[in-house]
């Protein structure tokens, strides 16, 4: 059976591993927070928001 996260990974193109590090690094970082196994709180919109501008100026 495919988890949430490997469903996630392949939309956005990448591994599972490299998103659920990402995830983590953002938790640490106060930018996610994590409900439970299945639910993500999204704490900090403008980080991602300057985030996705850098990447659509690469």
């Amino acid at each position: 059976m495919i988890g949430n996260t490997e469903i996630l990974a392949s939309l956005l193109g990448t591994s599972r591993q490299t998103l659920s590090t990402l995830m983590n690094r953002m938790i640490k970082d106060k930018i996610l927070k994590r409900v439970n196994r299945q639910y993500l709180i999204l704490l900090d919109i403008p980080y991602l928001e300057a985030l996705m501008v850098g990447v659509s100026a690469s």
